[in-house]
């Protein structure tokens, strides 16, 4: 029995002996573990990581933070007491100028630094398509334009502008967004090529159709007659100016007009011939008439100065003779073409047309005959009895005014 105990005993101890070097040795890796560990701060995609670790290797520890590393990627590592590890992410850049052009996947903060990267050249009126200070990204094309500065004048203005150097006038025009019309004037060739310090004006071209009014004068018509008494001449009508509507191209360059041109005009008013009676020298007495048929209406029907060749007369008028004239292709309101010796114009409604007229002083010397023709205005207003056609206006002018008889044959 007292062989059993002890060999309890001894197990007993064996067991606690046991227990004490397995505490041991736990608390001696605790503390190998706490003295050879270091603090580690990883900074990536605007993410920082920190975390304890006994590695140094900086993949292995990049490792234990599950961070994946590519290529072009730039890992910067920094030590002090702790581990600082910053990765920049490649970006793939493009960066072009003209016929020059560098790609690459590498990491870059901005795009300054991405052109500082490509090597290509920056000149001081060069433009580039983003702000230098901007931070790159994926995929990034960069272009870099070559500029010249030029010179337009137009609507009344001229301003300096900076536009890429291979373009056309035509093209820079688009590019600043400068509008032309087909009718424009430019003093340059559209189709040649920008340079440094090209000036170009541009006239504005418009070509317009302007309605307009105008006074259309009015004619001064003389007539001599006794009735004055040798007075001085006196206006019988006063004339009136007509007026007509003009349609008028014009071609105006930057608001002045170069160049005018009518197309059309409709009279919208007649004017009225103002009409100026001038006295003869004979104060009391009718001018001497010739007895001479001027053209007869036939030789069987009227016989030079005597009385009976009125005896056929159907009716007879007394009453004031004038005299007019007409351009030439002028109409009388018969349709008849006006002639001398022939055409007499009357008030319809006193005389019909077409009656065949011998018209004679008050002493029954015959002065014409001739064809009911024509009318006016004189003769609808009671102004004169008949209105004879001559050839000019001289002739008209001599007649003058007389009081006449007129039969009606």
């Amino acid at each position: 029995m007292e062989e059993i105990a002890k060999e309890r005993l001894n197990k007993a101890a064996k067991k606690y002996i046991a227990l004490m070097l397995m505490g041991s040795i736990g608390m001696a890796s605790i503390f190998s573990v706490g003295a050879f560990s270091r603090r580690v701060h990883v900074k990536v995609d605007d993410i920082e990581k920190t975390f304890l670790t006994v590695n140094n290797d900086t993949d292995k520890i990049l490792d234990q933070a599950d961070i994946k590393v590519f290529e072009g990627d730039d890992v910067n590592r920094q030590e002090d007491q702790d581990i600082e590890i910053s990765i920049k992410r490649a970006c793939s850049v493009s960066v072009s100028k003209g016929k020059q052009q560098v790609s690459f996947v590498k990491a870059v903060e901005t795009v300054g630094d991405a052109i500082k990267e490509s090597g290509i050249p920056v000149d001081e009126n060069d433009e580039i398509n983003y702000p230098v200070d901007e931070k790159v990204f994926s995929g990034m094309s960069i272009e870099i334009n070559e500029m010249n500065k030029i010179k337009i004048s137009a609507d009344g203005a001229q301003r300096e502008y900076s536009v890429p150097a291979d373009l056309s006038v035509n093209e820079a025009l688009n590019y600043l967004g400068i509008n032309i019309s087909s009718n424009d004037l430019i003093n340059v060739d559209v189709a040649s090529n920008v340079y440094e310090g090209m000036e170009i004006t541009i006239s504005r071209v418009e070509i317009r159709e302007v309605v307009k009014k105008e006074e259309i004068p009015f004619n001064k018509v003389y007539k001599t007659t006794h009735l004055l008494d040798g007075k001085p001449q006196q206006v019988s009508s006063t004339g009136k100016k007509g007026e007509k509507e003009v349609v008028v191209k014009e071609i105006v360059v930057d608001g002045i007009v170069k160049a005018s041109e009518e197309i059309s005009s409709k009279v919208i008013t007649e004017p009225v011939d103002e009409v100026i009676l001038k006295g003869t020298d004979l104060p009391d007495a009718e001018p001497a008439v010739s007895k001479k048929i001027v053209a007869p209406v036939s030789s069987s029907s009227v016989s030079e100065g005597s009385s009976n060749s009125f005896s056929n007369a159907s009716n007879v008028l007394v009453g004031s003779a004038t005299a007019y004239t007409a351009s030439s292709g002028a109409r009388t309101s018969q349709g008849n073409t006006p002639t001398p010796g022939i055409t007499i114009a009357v008030n319809p409604n006193k005389i019909p047309y077409g009656k065949h007229l011998v018209i004679t002083d008050l002493n029954d010397n015959i002065i014409c005959t001739g064809v009911a023709q024509d009318t006016g205005g004189a003769l609808k207003n009671g102004n004169a009895l008949v209105d004879i056609f001559m050839r000019t206006k001289a002739e008209c002018l001599k007649f003058g005014r007389k009081k006449v008889k007129v039969y009606e044959k």
